[in-house]
């Protein structure tokens, strides 16, 4: 189920279901070593879900994205960084 699906209408507008979850978790309560590993398994589990992201997901993918391609930077800023240089 997309996490946008559609509940229902309210006043004539469309009302959509954003599903959110929280989870707190204290690594020493977790029982001993090993908790490290069922929190990468819940976290690989939940990403099975369509539409279902971690928090920080997105900016760490644009940064490898980055990282890779390089970034595009108008004429104009370069100029602007160039005329500026570095600050001491």
């Amino acid at each position: 189920m997309s996490r946008f699906a559609p509940v229902g209408r309210a006043r004539g507008k469309l009302m959509v279901a954003a599903g959110r979850f929280g989870s707190s978790i204290r690594p020493a309560l977790a029982g001993n070593g090993g908790s490290d590993d069922r929190v990468e398994a819940l976290c690989a589990d939940l990403l099975q879900e369509p539409d279902r992201r971690l928090p920080g997901a997105r900016r760490q993918g644009l940064a490898h994205r980055s990282a890779r391609d390089g970034l595009e930077v108008s004429e104009v800023l370069m100029q602007i960084l160039k005329n500026e240089g570095p600050k001491s």
